[in-house]
């Protein structure tokens, strides 16, 4: 399992949705086809805005198919960052549903 560490790329406050969405096409979508698992950490990371989040979750699961969930995990999330991605990825898997149809 790769171990990626967010805040190592961005600061405590994850706000950029173009720098995430940059980070996911140069770093995690090569970590994914090199490794089994990859597990974000979010240690150190205090606050991240839906732009930011959206870009990164909701755009990896349309790019790689909603398979890509079981090979993701998260560590050291606050509570609001939780529900953040929960959100994000819930809009990738709604939209590749409304893609399929």
């Amino acid at each position: 399992m790769k171990l990626i560490k967010l805040s190592d790329y961005f600061s405590e406050f994850c706000s950029n949705g173009e720098k995430s969405n940059e980070f996911l096409i140069n770093i995690v979508i090569p970590e994914l086809e090199k490794n089994e698992k990859v597990c974000f950490d979010f240690q150190g990371i205090r606050n991240m805005n839906s732009s930011f989040s959206n870009a990164l979750f909701s755009n990896l699961i349309r790019k790689l198919d909603r398979e890509i969930i079981k090979r993701i995990t998260f560590s050291n999330c606050e509570e609001n960052i939780k529900l953040l991605i929960s959100t994000s990825l819930s809009m990738g898997l709604k939209d590749l549903d409304l893609r399929n149809k």
